[in-house]
């Protein structure tokens, strides 16, 4: 029986420091300095810098793609029309 107690008991301690452990956890994830420190000095910030860059020059090339094949496409037209 007492045995029982003492298990009982040293369940309770560790939920207990489990618990204490998350809640520390949650602080140090919601102190926006800490975040930030982390966010800055990792390669995340690089890498979407480097990625949003990269979309840039995608979306630049892909406009001016379209642009030359709405003028091509205008030219099919008025070669058909006659109008050329």
């Amino acid at each position: 029986m007492e045995e029982t107690n003492e298990d009982d008991l040293i369940l309770y301690e560790e939920s207990k420091e489990i618990k204490e452990t998350i809640w520390k956890i949650w602080d140090l994830l919601n102190d926006k300095d800490i975040v930030n420190k982390l966010l800055f000095n990792s390669p995340l910030l690089y890498e979407l810098q480097k990625s949003k860059f990269q979309l840039s020059l995608n979306d630049k090339e892909n406009k001016f793609s379209d642009i030359i094949d709405n003028n091509n496409k205008q030219k099919d037209k008025f070669e058909q029309n006659g109008k050329y």
